[in-house]
């Protein structure tokens, strides 16, 4: 079984490439797994008490009535995690299984022996603090947010995170803006093939995931092809201080080593101001 676990932040687009791979014949996405028992706890990444099947994240094609992803299925993972994606991916009943814990503690906590490939998503820091600001509910500053950007990507690319199927960095960024190009070169990476123009329809398609961003959902629910077909980022509208900021902090360093990972996937884009 091959196992892709896509890293990276929020808002880096997990949830979108996730459902972009999940198109592929063969190829099942689970989205965020940890998602299938109680939240795994942030500190230790262990499993919480089983606080009732009602209230936990369903299945965003079947909801709560789904038949893969069944109340004894769940607790029967929560009770033992041993084998976790080999379990889950024999329940989507595919060989080539892909998630978005987005966060190695999750990911190690599931699976300690890193049996997987990472593809490592990442956007440019000042596109991801525009991307927090817009949402009202989060209350992150400038500076929580840099931090948390800048902390989870210098793990990733320090040689001391080495899973068994190796890493592979992309730019989001990059992706929307020339996607087709980009899938390719990414599917010859990770030893898939597929259709590109249908691969890119991912909204046609329908998968029994859990978690992700909310929205993706709302766009999947329209069905317009016109509101879920990939676009390149939008123009920055960031303040002189919110730009200056990140340009001295040690985020933009650690960008310019993502943009020297993975040749095809991972470089520069310019952003457009307004």
């Amino acid at each position: 079984m091959k196992h892709i676990f896509i890293g990276g932040t929020s808002f880096t687009g997990s949830t979108l490439i996730g459902l972009i791979l999940g198109t592929i014949p063969g190829v099942a996405n689970v989205g965020e797994s940890n998602w299938l028992v109680p939240r795994l706890g942030e500190a230790d990444a262990s499993p919480k008490l089983w606080n009732g099947y009602e209230g936990m994240e369903q299945c965003r094609l079947c909801g709560s009535a789904c038949k893969v992803w069944t109340k004894k299925f769940r607790m029967d993972l929560q009770r033992d995690p041993a084998d976790w994606f080999e379990r889950v991916a024999a329940r989507l009943g595919t060989n080539v299984l892909v998630s978005s814990e987005k966060e190695t503690p999750f990911i190690n906590a599931l699976d300690p022996q890193k049996r997987y490939t990472a593809l490592i998503l990442f956007r440019e820091p000042r596109q991801f603090w525009s991307s927090i600001r817009k949402r009202p509910w989060r209350q992150d500053t400038i500076q929580q947010a840099t931090r948390r950007w800048a902390t989870a990507y210098k793990h990733f690319v320090e040689d001391t995170y080495h899973p068994e199927g190796g890493k592979i960095f992309m730019n989001v960024d990059a992706f929307q803006t020339q996607p087709e190009q980009r899938l390719r070169i990414l599917l010859k990476l990770l030893g898939m093939e597929g259709n590109i123009e249908s691969v890119l329809r991912y909204w046609e398609s329908q998968q029994h995931y859990v978690g992700g961003n909310f929205n993706v959902y709302q766009e999947l629910e329209k069905k317009g092809a016109a509101s879920l077909a990939l676009r390149p980022p939008e123009a920055l509208s960031l303040s002189a201080k919110e730009h200056d900021f990140i340009q001295n902090h040690e985020a933009d360093e650690i960008y310019q080593r993502l943009l020297n990972q993975t040749p095809g996937l991972s470089e520069r884009v310019a952003a457009a101001t307004r």
